[in-house]
């Protein structure tokens, strides 16, 4: 169960949308009830679905606090593997030592995000996943897109949710858009159809979803991408980027990547500019059900 979408964040134009699972509509099989293999077969995954975020959220949890907390990129971390917090424990992996903040995101680290989401606070937090655009719904091409949502908690239920987790959950189109949006300063709502004229000729507005400015100041867009660049280099591999855009994307157990996983990439002096890219999936999993490394991984919500 998954999803895929490819878009240019210039023109809005989607190049590529797929939701699984799926089947040939020339050679429709015999579904029959309880079968798991089509579970939402009918549903677009892309448009209609919300997953938990997990670790891409610490973009929005990063830039709160890049603005809302005096020195954050003065600031050193220590992770020993688990942050003890009131209602429970944060855990990441392994214990990733010393870091500063760009290395807190490129090592994915849950200990420092949690500690950050507690300082800034679930209101706070709350504010910058709706600046984001991540809880609103909006209208591609005459097609809803679901809402996401940003559930304020407590102590390590709050620290949970600083990291993508707990009960979050987020529509893949509008974190493309967000992606966007910081490559850019501004992004064309995402588009499936080109262009409607009326019988003679003349172009009718509002083809795609509503465009987005960065929601962000200038130069915290500018560090997240920045740091965006970093994870790909220090973490993840300069081999994964060809001069055209991704080369490929993997999927990462332990947390990261486990609800959703998105990436773009911006390179200077292209003519034309790599498509945004947005991936998400995982298996189904209950509601504040641990996952692989002890994060609370939200449930899919088909709509």
């Amino acid at each position: 169960k998954g999803a895929v979408a490819v878009y240019n964040y210039r023109t809005g134009d989607v190049l590529c949308m797929v939701s699984s699972p799926t089947f040939d509509p020339a050679e429709p099989p015999e579904i029959r009830d309880g079968d798991s293999r089509y579970d939402g077969v009918y549903l677009n995954r892309v448009l209609s679905s919300t997953f938990a975020p997990g670790s891409v959220f610490k973009l929005v949890t990063t830039a709160a606090a890049l603005e809302q907390l005096d020195g954050t990129l003065d600031r050193h971390f220590t992770c020993t593997g688990r942050l003890e917090l009131e209602g429970g424990t944060i855990t990441c992996p392994y214990a990733h030592g010393e870091m500063d903040l760009y290395d807190a995101l490129a090592r994915s680290c849950n200990c420092a995000y949690a500690q950050l989401a507690v300082e800034l606070g679930g209101g706070t937090l709350a504010q910058y996943a709706e600046k984001a655009g991540l809880t609103q719904g909006f209208s591609v091409s005459g097609i809803s897109a679901a809402a996401g949502q940003f559930t304020v908690g407590q102590g390590a239920d709050l620290g949970w949710s600083g990291v993508g987790q707990y009960d979050d959950l987020v529509n893949p189109c509008a974190f493309l858009r967000l992606l966007g949006s910081l490559a850019g300063g501004k992004t064309a709502g995402p588009r499936l159809v080109y262009q409607e004229t009326t019988m003679h000729g003349i172009p009718l507005p509002g083809d795609g979803a509503p465009s987005l400015k960065a929601p962000f100041d200038a130069d915290t867009c500018r560090v997240l991408r920045d740091m965006m660049r970093n994870n790909v280099q220090q973490t993840y591999g300069q081999s994964m980027l060809l001069a055209g855009g991704v080369r490929q994307v993997r999927h990462r157990r332990g947390g990261a990547w486990q609800g959703a996983s998105q990436l773009v990439c911006r390179i200077r002096g292209q003519r034309r500019p790599p498509p945004g890219l947005c991936s998400a999936g995982g298996k189904r999993r209950r509601r504040k059900r641990r996952g692989r490394n002890g994060g609370r991984q939200g449930a899919e919500r088909d709509r």
